[in-house]
């Protein structure tokens, strides 16, 4: 028999995470009711070899902790970015733990957040630090609708150590979330993974 909610992944369901709470991913019908966004829990110098590189990273880092589906970075190099890359969701964006990030694309895209994406893939939370330090700063040069800051601010395709590109804030919910400061290329931060839909 399919049961949902016993945390194995049966029949005709798209998900089942052992519960039947709505919200947090996986509905109580075990259907997917919303996708993962995460900060990475390594960071990366801006020589890390381009997007698809950085999303094999986030979904290397999505799978060891367990989380489901297909993973891109939230970056941009040249003309490539997050609002020509990614499926635009009409279903929540959710941390880890549940915690909703935004209601769908166009609110994930409008400047503000509900929660700031301060959760690592295995649902930890980042600790407060200053702002524009590698601690607290994420590779993006990406403005708020997913577009490119600067095309040529981008370490070169994201290969090169020269320059400094645009970074975010992980404990942001306005703006500054993608869009908050420069960094030099060399600079060890992380990046946003975003789950993308079918």
């Amino acid at each position: 028999l399919e049961v949902c909610g016993n945390g194995v992944l049966e029949g005709n369901e798209l998900c089942d995470d052992g519960d039947l709470v709505d919200g947090d991913g996986c509905s109580a019908t075990c259907q997917r009711d919303a996708y993962f966004v995460f900060v990475t829990s390594q960071r990366y110098a801006g020589t890390f070899g381009g997007l698809t590189e950085a999303d094999a990273h986030c979904a290397e880092l999505a799978t060891a902790a367990g989380l489901p589906g297909l993973y891109m970075a939230w970056l941009s190099e040249d003309k490539d970015c997050p609002a020509t890359r990614f499926v635009q969701s009409s279903i929540p964006y959710v941390l880890p733990d549940g915690s909703q990030v935004a209601s769908d694309w166009s609110d994930l895209i409008k400047g503000s957040l509900a929660h700031p994406i301060d959760q690592t893939e295995t649902g930890q939370t980042l600790p407060a630090s200053q702002p524009c330090t590698p601690e607290s700063a994420t590779w993006t040069n990406t403005r708020t609708e997913g577009t490119p800051v600067n095309p040529d601010s981008d370490c070169l395709g994201w290969t090169f150590p020269i320059n400094n590109s645009r970074t975010g804030d992980p404990h942001s919910q306005a703006s500054g979330w993608t869009n908050n400061c420069s960094l030099p290329c060399q600079t060890a931060l992380r990046f946003y993974c975003f789950e993308q839909g079918t």
